[in-house]
């Protein structure tokens, strides 16, 4: 059941970086104030300790724009996502995936024209990608 998750963390408190798709279009990755030092830390490590919360996967999921919703026990155990939200606005792009979780993983997502959207995560916490998309409704998640 979809639901609204007003604690999404605002625009203020994530760093933004903006990347190309394959397909030469561009959008954009919100990660948590803190999450560049993360990286350079785990870029520099030499150790296995950081890396993915687990097993590869791709599970399918009907993330519809316009909605939100939390995942359910078996979700959250295999992707670390507990709760995400597609949402419709803004500016330069028209749509964000939002999503919580707690784990590290390079979480990609899938809308409805194939186009994967990319986002590594370093630390915990709310993440955003926006994008813009003529079928953007999301239809997998897969992470590595």
């Amino acid at each position: 059941m979809a639901t609204t998750h007003p604690e999404q963390i605002p625009d203020e408190q994530l760093e933004f970086t903006e990347y190309t798709t394959e397909n030469g279009e561009k959008f954009r990755i919100g990660r948590p104030k803190g999450s560049t030092e993360a990286k350079e830390k785990a870029d520099a490590s030499t150790s296995d300790d950081v890396g993915t919360h687990g097993e590869p996967f791709t599970l399918d999921v009907k993330w519809p724009s316009n909605s939100s919703g939390s995942t359910d026990p078996g979700f959250y155990s295999r992707t670390g996502i507990k709760d995400w939200n597609v949402s419709v606005g803004g500016v330069f792009f028209k749509y964000r995936i939002s999503f919580n979780t707690d784990q590290t993983y390079d979480f990609q997502f899938q809308d409805e024209s194939q186009q994967w959207y990319e986002c590594n995560v370093y630390v915990g916490g709310w993440h955003s990608v926006d994008y813009n998309s003529d079928q953007p409704n999301i239809i997998r998640v897969s992470g590595s």
